[in-house]
């Protein structure tokens, strides 16, 4: 159940929940570790305009790309 008026980035809401991944891991509790609807719903995740989404999964993209430069060239 994701709620938005906006248009949403798909690449820009994995890298938010990459982010927050940690907080929800957290939130994650019960005898079965697991997520509850209700632990996700709770969230919030900023949402910035469309265009700026974009332009920030270029900068992450170009920076993970920059990355893998790196670890290819130490290997």
């Amino acid at each position: 159940a994701f709620r938005t008026d906006y248009t949403l980035n798909m690449s820009f809401f994995q890298y938010t929940l990459m982010f927050y991944i940690r907080s929800i891991q957290y939130a994650a509790h019960g005898v079965i570790p697991g997520i509850a609807r209700e632990d996700l719903l709770n969230i919030y995740l900023p949402l910035p305009p469309f265009p700026e989404q974009q332009r920030i999964v270029t900068a992450i993209d170009a920076a993970f790309a920059q990355l893998d430069t790196i670890a290819d060239a130490l290997t």
